[in-house]
């Protein structure tokens, strides 16, 4: 019985990173009769209003990933400069949310899971994050793909966690256990001046691969079972409120984690509700008396600059 569930495992595996793989390959074509054809269903399909946009006609998009990482005209999700308000990373719809119980964060109705299985095991970052608050939020494959940042911070690092391709779309989340803790993710890390602050990219199925600004095409597709980790924490890269911080090839998933009293999430906000990108999710809590003794190399305050 043992050999079968492992033979079976095997194949779901493979199967989940050759389709993904294929599709990536598909959705990289810059051949008009593939591209253009993609494209244009997914604009009738999915009702894509292209008129935010820089580009505005099928043609002028390279492939279909490229339309998928499409970039929004400036300003196009209005002001990006209040500092106590935490705006939306993304467009999407909010998956849940709320304050970590100790270690635990729910996934979905009667599911959990911990901060130790999400940051891999990596107890430094538990204790950060340890008693904080937590945002999920989905973006369907309608959405706009980029990843910005909800408040200003500086990077201190970023871990890849090799995993599973399960599709995270909401009847998946519900229905499969430990879902987010079991996929590829990326994990990035940052200090703001009110605490630590975690981004992360869930990978999911059909996603091509994904990136960051400082690190293209994270996603391997390959089957190892290393976690890889980037210190980033003498290099003052520091990104301003809803600067751009990564994409999707696809829709997916991104984890919003702080710290202990760090924020408090705006008392309108609902389960399954749309958001835009910068629409105000809380504010920061200007009363939280940050400390970093605990782990000042991670944390510790630098004055803020600007990566161009």
């Amino acid at each position: 019985m043992m050999k079968h569930n492992t033979l079976f495992l095997n194949l779901q595996w493979t199967l989940q990173r050759k389709l993904s793989q294929f599709i990536g390959i598909v959705f990289d074509c810059q051949w008009r009769v593939v591209k253009n054809p993609i494209i244009w269903i997914f604009i009738k399909w999915y009702r894509v209003d292209l008129s935010e946009y820089y580009y505005t006609v099928i043609k002028d998009y390279k492939s279909a990933n490229d339309f998928f990482i499409r970039r929004l005209k400036d300003k196009t999700r209005g002001n990006f400069e209040n500092k106590e308000v935490i705006g939306s990373p993304v467009d999407g719809y909010i998956s849940q949310m709320g304050a970590i119980n100790g270690q635990t964060l729910v996934q979905a109705k009667q599911r959990t899971y911990t901060l130790s299985d999400l940051l891999a095991n990596d107890e430094d970052l538990v204790q950060l994050f340890q008693e904080g608050h937590f945002l999920t939020l989905y973006l369907a494959p309608k959405d706009y793909h980029r990843v910005h940042m909800p408040v200003s911070g500086i990077l201190q690092q970023m871990i890849y966690v090799p995993g599973w391709l399960f599709s995270v779309g909401p009847r998946n989340t519900e229905r499969v256990s430990q879902l987010f803790t079991r996929n590829e993710r990326v994990i990035s890390i940052f200090k703001t001046p009110n605490g630590p602050m975690a981004i992360i990219l869930v990978g999911s199925l059909l996603v091509g691969s994904l990136a960051t600004a400082w690190h293209e095409n994270i996603i391997l597709r390959t089957r190892q079972t290393k976690i890889q980790k980037w210190d980033y924490q003498n290099q003052d890269y520091a990104l301003d409120r809803m600067a751009d911080m990564g994409y999707f090839k696809l829709g997916s998933t991104v984890i919003l984690l702080f710290g202990k009293e760090q924020v408090k999430w705006a008392e309108s906000l609902r389960l399954d509700q749309r958001v835009h990108l910068n629409q105000p999710l809380g504010k920061i809590n200007s009363n939280n008396d940050f400390q970093n003794d605990a782990h000042p190399a991670k944390v510790s305050l630098i004055s803020e600059g600007r990566v161009d």
